[in-house]
C-alpha cells in the first residue's frame, strides 16, 4: 500500500472514533476511557480500530491471533441467534493471555454491542475503568442509550463506507475454515457434532454444501435472482442473499454467472 492511502486510512481511522466520541458525549456519557469499533466479515477477516493507540499497536502485530479467534469465537456464536447481542466484559472474567492484556492497557470492564448486518457483524465497545462497576450499572441501565449511539453511527457507516475500506491496512484473518462454518453458517448438529452437508461434483472437484444451499442451487440452475430464490423457497431475500454469498465463498467466486454453471453441471456424490 502507497504511503498516501496509508495516511488516508489512519485519518478516516481517525474520523471513525472522532464520530464515536462525539455521539457520547453528545448523549451525555463521559466516563468511557476507550472507544472500540470491529468489523467481522463472513469470509473470516476482521478490521477494528479503538481510541487506545499502545493497543492498536498489539493488533497489528497480530500477537494474541490464535487467542483472539477463540475469543471473539464464544462471542460470536451468542450473535447469530440474535440481530443485536450485548456482553459485558469485566476484570472478573479473564481467562486467557488475549483478555490478560486487554485488562493491562486498560481495555476491559466494557460493554459490547454486536449487530448483525447484511455484511458483517459489528462490534461497538464502550470501556470505562477497570474498578469502575457503578459504570457497569449505569450501561446495564441505559442500553437505549447506547443502541442510539450504534446505530447513529452504523448508519454513518453505511452512508460513508470509505470509513470501513480505508482501515484496510489492518484488515486480517481471524478466523480458520472451520471456525468460520461453526459461527457464520450456524449449522445445526447431529447427535455425533459433525455437520449434515452435501457433496457435489462438478469439473472433477468435490464441494461440500447444506441441504439449504442445495436446495438454493436447484433453483439458481436457470438463472433465478435472490429475490426469486427466497419467493422459491418461502425464505426472506437477506436469508437468500446470505446463502448465496456462502455458496460463493466455497466455490471461490464472486460471479452469479459462476455459480448458476456449477448449479447446471453439478451432481451429488
Amino acid at each position: 500500500m502507497k504511503i498516501n492511502q496509508i495516511q488516508c486510512a489512519l485519518t478516516n481511522q481517525s474520523k471513525l472514533i472522532e464520530l464515536l466520541k462525539q455521539e457520547t458525549q453528545a448523549s451525555g456519557v463521559d466516563f468511557l476511557v476507550h472507544l472500540g469499533f470491529r468489523e467481522f466479515y463472513f469470509d473470516g477477516t476482521t478490521v477494528g480500530t479503538s481510541t487506545n493507540e499502545v493497543w492498536n499497536e498489539k493488533i497489528l502485530d497480530l500477537a494474541f491471533k490464535t487467542e483472539m479467534e477463540q475469543h471473539y469465537f464464544a462471542e460470536l456464536k451468542q450473535v447469530m441467534h440474535n440481530h443485536i447481542t450485548y456482553i459485558i466484559r469485566t476484570r472478573d472474567h479473564v481467562t486467557n493471555n488475549f483478555q490478560r492484556k486487554l485488562l493491562t492497557v486498560n481495555m476491559s470492564n466494557s460493554l459490547v454491542i454486536y449487530k448483525k448486518t447484511e455484511k458483517s457483524i459489528r462490534g461497538y465497545y464502550f470501556i470505562s475503568e477497570p474498578h469502575d462497576y457503578q459504570s457497569q450499572i449505569f450501561i446495564i441501565n441505559n442500553l437505549t442509550l447506547f443502541n442510539k449511539i450504534t446505530n447513529i453511527v452504523g448508519n454513518a457507516l453505511d452512508q460513508n463506507e470509505f470509513l470501513l475500506e480505508e482501515l484496510v491496512i489492518k484488515k486480517f484473518q481471524l478466523f480458520s475454515t472451520d471456525q468460520i462454518t461453526k459461527i457464520f453458517c450456524n449449522k445445526k448438529l447431529d447427535r455425533v457434532g459433525s455437520i449434515n452437508n452435501i457433496n457435489l461434483i462438478a469439473n472433477g472437484k468435490q464441494f461440500l454444501f447444506t441441504p439449504k444451499e442445495v436446495e438454493v442451487l436447484e433453483v439458481v440452475k436457470f438463472g433465478c435472482t435472490a429475490k426469486d430464490v427466497a419467493n422459491s423457497l418461502n425464505i426472506s431475500p437477506r436469508t437468500a442473499e446470505w446463502h448465496l454469498h456462502n455458496i460463493k465463498h466455497k466455490l471461490g467466486t464472486s460471479s452469479k454467472l459462476a455459480v448458476m454453471a456449477f448449479a447446471q453441471n453439478a451432481s451429488a456424490l
